[in-house]
């Protein structure tokens, strides 16, 4: 057998194999260092050292060519994401597209010529443009990096629609009256009458527009941040206690009406609203000693901003100013020895750490929390406030102060500052003005890096506010006013701590505190003192339970009673016996839904048949953020409705819902609450398989034949009201 060598026909076939194959690899291999850059800096994201405060979430990354990455953003604002290429994957957000990032939401990413990753939304997504537009027109160029931390407002978009008029005569407009006639917010006539008015007056042509109302501030941020191609930011979603405020001097911001936000390294981040007042940038420059990165801000927003930052500023600086509190730091020690100091210190009218602690109880009535939670970390000290039911931080301190802070919180409640290794609690009375009082429940917890400290707002007018601002459907309002005439029987409110069981209680209480009736309460603790009604406190350590209270009311001649709350069997025989007797009986559990209230009274030993006998009705309840007037609308699709618990006939078509957009005046798009419920009475229908011996499962299957809607429909009720959004829903009742 002779070899031979390789015909120049199987040498190119090989060479062709090759470049097929080098083809197919290299982009392979490409796209999997493309991956793991992507990923590992997605890592760096999640694992929280980024400073975007958006909460992105890589939830899948696909090997097609460009990448495609799911994303979940809970806050963004940004249409175009930028990932640098910074070590420490500082993430930046670019121009802004017309609707903020949501759940599924397929992002495309591309190389940009300096390497970075660029992530443009995909305009092809339907559900992106505006109902009726067939195109869409946006910010020209290629994106300006931008945004460190800032929530970036919603981009005003220019649609063209299939049944559009005819486009206007431009010819003679120029500048921003152009822009603002584009964008549909400005008639033609007016720009035309702006130009050849405004120069007579000697205004400039948007200042005439706006005095005389032809436009609005907000359109004319939106044009301007198209025309200098500048980011929009929604100030009112912004944390304006971390502006640093030393960087400017208040003069300098109310001469030029800017306000800075946030300085990383040698940038200036500076709310604007006029990108033409080149003057007030370089003078800020100048004064800063900073790179200053311009952000449009609507020109009313961005006033209140300012009066709110300088406002808060002052009223630190009265009270704890930075100097102030790194003055006593430098003084602070953790030992034993400075015990005795910080007790005497905290007891002082005048020291820093007496004017904090003042003026965190005094911001958080002001700002509605109901809870203020002062936290000693291993580094820092940090508080923050429960407000409309999610707690959000407010200040820190270095972690030095937090036994001073401790202590003259345990001073104003009357605990002992030696003992710092069990629980305390007691009471702290606020007093505001002469005729105004605030109290406040406190309770300490020793931690690993010292005691935490809990103040529990306790606000009276809350209980006072009436049975219509609770948010109960008329049906279920009736239903209670009905239970509440009768002259006996047991009303349960049911639902997690903090879900305004005490409120619903005491709404009912209100209704029937008149002269003819003698009304006697069991709590742990008294939370509302209401005149006219007398009210014991527990003290289980002197032997004055639930239930010892209630043998004692029982021959007080009681008309009406309320347990704070049914914990075992002695309390719940001797409640139903109460309620069995001619009594009207009010009570608590922590249960999640009615159908289960009563599968736990079974399951404590009490009989279906005294069940059935004494429970008039239930109310299942939970606390949803109510919605600002400065929501935004969305339609949704039907399917996307249904698979959320929506019936197909109420969402025909699609539907629009409300979602959470954020102002200067609530912060967050969400302001104050509004109750969810579910309100069962004891139908026959009920009491029957009550006795019959059924479960939850069971009692639940009838309230659904006989309307009795559970918490989901009355959310999805609250959602199709714009009371509420679908993110809210879906966090006060999915399971």
């Amino acid at each position: 057998m002779t070899s031979r060598g390789f015909t120049l026909i199987e040498l190119m076939i090989v060479v062709a194999i090759i470049a097929v194959l080098a083809a197919i690899a290299i982009p392979a291999y490409q796209r999997y260092v493309a991956r793991s850059q992507l990923t590992a800096a997605l890592a760096d994201i999640m694992g929280g050292k980024s400073p975007f405060e958006a909460e992105l979430i890589a939830e899948s990354v696909s090997t097609t060519d460009p990448l495609r990455i799911g994303l979940r953003a809970s806050s963004a604002r940004c249409g175009i994401i930028e990932i640098d290429s910074d070590p420490d994957g500082f993430i930046r957000c670019a121009n802004i597209f017309g609707s903020p990032l949501i759940s599924g939401r397929q992002l495309t990413l591309q190389r940009s010529p300096d390497g970075s990753w660029v992530c443009n939304v995909n305009l092809a997504d339907s559900d992106l443009l505006p109902s009726g537009c067939v195109a869409a027109t946006g910010p020209r160029g290629p994106p300006t990096p931008f945004c460190d931390r800032l929530p970036l407002a919603p981009h005003h978009w220019s649609c063209k629609d299939m049944n559009a008029q005819p486009a206007p005569n431009l010819a003679g407009i120029t500048g921003i009256a152009r822009r603002l006639v584009l964008d549909g917010v400005l008639a033609e006539a007016d720009a035309r009458r702006a130009l050849d008015e405004a120069p007579k007056s000697k205004q400039p042509v948007l200042r005439w527009l706006l005095d005389r109302r032809a436009v609005s501030t907000a359109a004319v941020a939106a044009a301007n941040s198209v025309e200098f191609g500048i980011p929009l930011l929604e100030i009112g979603a912004y944390d304006l206690a971390r502006a640093p405020l030393k960087a400017v001097s208040e003069e300098l911001v109310n001469k030029h009406g800017v306000l800075p936000l946030y300085k990383r390294g040698n940038r200036l981040f500076l709310a604007i609203s006029d990108p033409t007042n080149t003057r007030a940038i370089e003078e800020v420059q100048f004064a800063a000693g900073a790179t200053v990165e311009p952000v449009l801000v609507d020109e009313e927003q961005l006033r209140k901003a300012i009066d709110r930052a300088f406002t808060a500023a002052e009223a630190f600086d009265a009270g704890s100013d930075d100097d102030g509190l790194a003055a006593l730091d430098s003084e602070a020690g953790d030992d034993d020895g400075n015990l005795k100091e910080a007790g005497n210190d905290a007891k002082g009218d005048d020291t820093p750490v007496v004017k904090f602690v003042n003026k965190m109880l005094i911001d958080a009535i002001k700002r509605g929390a109901s809870d203020l939670h002062f936290e000693p970390y291993e580094t820092d000290f940090r508080v923050r406030f429960r407000m409309d039911g999610v707690l959000r931080t407010v200040s820190r301190a270095p972690v030095k102060l937090a036994q001073r802070i401790t202590a003259r919180l345990k001073v104003m409640s009357g605990l002992d500052i030696a003992e710092r290794r069990l629980p305390q609690d007691g009471r702290i009375k606020l007093n505001l003005s002469k005729t105004k009082q605030m109290d406040f429940r406190v309770s300490t917890c020793p931690t690993l890096f010292g005691e935490k400290t809990v103040l529990r707002i306790l606000d009276g007018s809350a209980a006072k506010m009436g049975i219509d601002k609770l948010g109960y459907e008329e049906h279920q309002k009736q239903l209670y006013l009905d239970a509440l005439e009768k002259p006996y029987g047991m009303i349960l409110v049911t639902g997690p701590t903090g879900s305004g069981k005490t409120v619903s209680l005491y709404t009912g209480l209100n209704i029937l505190n008149t002269d003819e009736r003698n009304i006697s309460t069991a709590e742990d603790p008294v939370e509302i003192r209401v005149p006219g009604i007398n009210q014991v406190q527990m003290n289980v350590k002197k032997g004055m339970t639930f239930a010892a209270a209630l043998r004692s009311f029982l021959r007080q001649d009681p008309d009406v009673v309320m347990v704070g709350e049914i914990r075992d069997l002695e309390t719940a025989e001797i409640a139903i016996k109460a309620a069995q007797t001619g009594h009207l009986v009010l009570s608590t559990l922590h249960t999640n839904d009615a159908p289960q209230t009563v599968a736990r009274l079974m399951n404590m030993g009490i009989a279906p048949y005294n069940i059935t006998s004494s429970v008039t009705l239930i109310i299942a309840q939970r606390l949803a953020r109510r919605l600002h007037d400065c929501k935004r609308k969305l339609r949704i699709p039907q399917a996307a409705l249904v698979a959320e618990g929506f019936k197909p006939e109420e969402c025909e078509g699609g539907l629009d819902v409300y979602e959470a957009v954020g102002c200067t005046d609530c912060n967050s798009g969400y302001k104050g609450r509004v109750g969810i419920y579910q309100v069962m009475p004891m139908t026959e229908e009920i009491q029957k398989i009550i006795l019959e011996g059924g479960n939850a499962l069971d009692i639940g299957r009838v309230c659904a034949r006989e309307g009795i809607g559970d918490l989901r429909r009355s959310a999805i009720n609250k959602v199709k009201a714009g009371l509420i959004s679908l993110a809210e829903m879906n966090r006060v009742t999915k399971d």
